[in-house]
């Protein structure tokens, strides 16, 4: 039985988009001889859970819980801003924050979608929400990268969010490729 790769994610403004783009220009440019595998713009998105390999049943139950998670949220607003930095075992991951506007006014949308869309415990665990914008593999080969990406102040912009998306990625040896297999409208 055939099996695909699968997440959820909330995806992002033209505007942001543009504005993480022109970001990752900058840093690339700045950057010229890091070695490292930088995002492209179309696959900038907040992943909300990493399901992984399923079959058609898998694929089914899926479905079923991102509409239903869908079918209780209305939309919000959030807000693309701050930098970090993710390293572990000599690897790392540069990221965009992602936060809801008026979070700490309301229950935070974002938190309540990654604990409805979890099977596995997992949002129990800290679930910081962001963009991933490159992979390194040897952070020590890009310390000056990681440091300069780190000490940035980038403000994004804010943008709705107003439906969940459900992808597949497929794994090629260019990189990964993201197709949508159905948009999730908000209609709580």
């Amino acid at each position: 039985m055939p099996v695909r790769r699968i997440f959820v994610a909330i995806d992002i403004s033209e505007d942001v988009r543009g504005r993480v783009a022109a970001y990752i220009s900058r840093l690339r440019l700045g950057f010229p001889d890091v070695p490292v595998k930088w995002e492209s713009p179309e696959k900038l998105h907040l992943t909300m859970r990493f399901v992984g390999d399923v079959d058609d049943s898998g694929l089914d139950a899926v479905r079923s819980q991102v509409e239903t998670a869908a079918g209780f949220l209305q939309p919000f607003m959030i807000s693309i801003s701050g930098t970090g930095a993710f390293e572990n075992r000599g690897r790392a991951v540069l990221w965009i924050g992602a936060e809801a506007v008026d979070a700490a006014k309301y229950q935070n949308p974002i938190q309540r979608i990654a604990s409805l869309l979890d099977l596995d415990g997992v949002a129990k665990r800290r679930f910081r929400p962001h963009l991933t914008i490159a992979r390194i593999k040897n952070s020590n080969e890009a310390s000056g990268l990681i440091n300069e990406h780190r000490h940035q102040s980038l403000d994004a912009g804010e943008c709705e969010v107003n439906s969940l998306t459900l992808y597949e990625s497929k794994l090629l040896p260019s990189g990964s490729v993201y197709s949508v297999i159905r948009k999730y409208p908000f209609t709580g």
